[in-house]
């Protein structure tokens, strides 16, 4: 289940018009967790690193994330990720990292966020 995920995201990956390039650094497979890292270079050269840390209870859940996203020379522009380090936020642990802002926001996945980098690379 685990591995047909993480297959699923490379695959994604592969297709997606806005990744040009992609290595899987680190990918590790348990019965019931797996996580993977992956960089990215996406078509305009910025950077997209990606976390995925994946648990099974009953159904596969999303349990640590982190897609953050840098200009080629290494610049932040956002960092979707649900680290613990912003209680005060009413989506905590999940948040957004926008340039120096720190923002509310969903958790999302490797989809989704490809979206909307996707929207924000074609208006520039």
């Amino acid at each position: 289940m685990i591995g047909s995920y993480f297959t699923r995201v490379k695959t994604y990956l592969i297709i997606s018009p806005v990744i040009k390039s992609y290595t899987t650094v680190r990918e590790f497979l348990k019965e019931l967790e797996g996580y993977i890292r992956i960089k990215a270079i996406l078509k305009n050269d910025d950077e997209l690193e990606i976390f995925i840390y994946i648990k099974i209870n009953g159904k596969l859940k999303q349990d640590k994330y982190s897609f953050h996203w840098q200009s080629k020379d290494g610049k932040l522009i956002k960092r979707w990720d649900n680290a613990p380090h912003h209680p005060e936020l009413k989506t905590f642990p999940h948040h957004l990292h926008h340039g120096s802002e720190i923002l509310p926001n969903h958790q999302l996945d490797i989809f989704q966020v490809l979206k909307l980098i996707e929207k924000d690379i074609k208006l520039k």
